[in-house]
């Protein structure tokens, strides 16, 4: 009669298939006591203002407004993200906001206003003609977007 021998390796598997599933059990257990969080309000067609009917589509949705909007951004105020904030209505207000994130960091550009081919395919933040200037990459399609409440926020960052 041979003996089954259980190697480290072999133990360890075990170790690791047990775990897995003691937390699938857990989440099976649990998953039924979580609710659905409270949604974001999209405001519904032909309730927003004229600015906002250009760039607002019939379903929830969203399409990022045209640079000529952009009113400030900001490095990783969502982590590993630019934000870039947007006033469609020209009233000094921001009335959207969205998070794009950061493919690639220059920590020493040479701050030329010459076009680089990384911009081809990515927008370019920068921050020259600072003391350690940088430039930031980000990639063209949005991740996040929020619509602020101009009644309640009026130029204030992510809720």
């Amino acid at each position: 009669m041979t003996r089954l021998r259980f190697t480290p390796f072999v133990a360890g598997i075990l170790v690791i298939a047990g775990l897995f599933f003691a937390s699938w059990l857990v989440t099976q257990a649990t998953a039924a006591d979580l609710k659905e969080g409270p949604g974001m309000d999209v405001p519904e067609k032909g309730t927003t203002n004229e600015y906002w009917a250009e760039w607002y589509g019939p379903h929830p949705y969203i399409k990022e407004p045209a640079p000529k909007f952009i009113s400030r951004w900001e490095i990783n105020e969502v982590p590993r993200n630019v934000t870039v904030y947007y006033d469609v209505n020209g009233d000094g207000f921001h009335d959207i906001v969205f998070a794009h994130p950061i493919v690639a960091e220059n920590h020493a550009p040479a701050c030329a206003k010459i076009p680089r081919p990384e911009q081809k395919h990515h927008w370019m933040f920068t921050t020259c003609p600072q003391n350690r200037a940088a430039d930031y990459f980000v990639v063209r399609e949005y991740t996040m977007f929020r619509i602020l409440n101009q009644r309640t926020c009026s130029g204030c960052p992510l809720k």
